[in-house]
């Protein structure tokens, strides 16, 4: 399941379980330190801001929830498959869908 998944969000009059630490989790402190690590490219991450057509918001929102993964994990993919804005063909691909809409 989703985590992020609207149709799960307060609606089945289910508690809430508090989020806690596994038992055999040391605690913070316990820890050794590690290096922090740069992320590479392909794991950075800029913040998108969207509003869609309630259909489609739920379309992407069902989706993810069938599929069992993050909606920026499928929204990320259907954009490393559609969109190719560096060449003239993927340019021409966005504006026929865009014309189909």
């Amino acid at each position: 399941m989703a985590i992020d998944d609207p149709l799960q969000v307060g609606g089945r009059g289910e508690a809430e379980k508090p989020l806690t630490p596994p038992a055999e989790t040391p605690p913070p402190a316990a820890r050794p330190r590690e290096a922090p690590v740069a992320p590479s490219r392909a794991e950075e991450r800029r913040a998108l801001f969207v509003r869609l057509r309630v259909e489609e918001a739920d379309a992407v929102a069902r989706a993810a929830f069938e599929l069992g993964v993050h909606k920026q994990e499928l929204i990320g993919a259907l954009v490393r498959r559609y969109v190719d804005a560096r060449s003239p063909e993927g340019l021409a691909a966005l504006r026929e869908i865009l014309r189909r809409v």
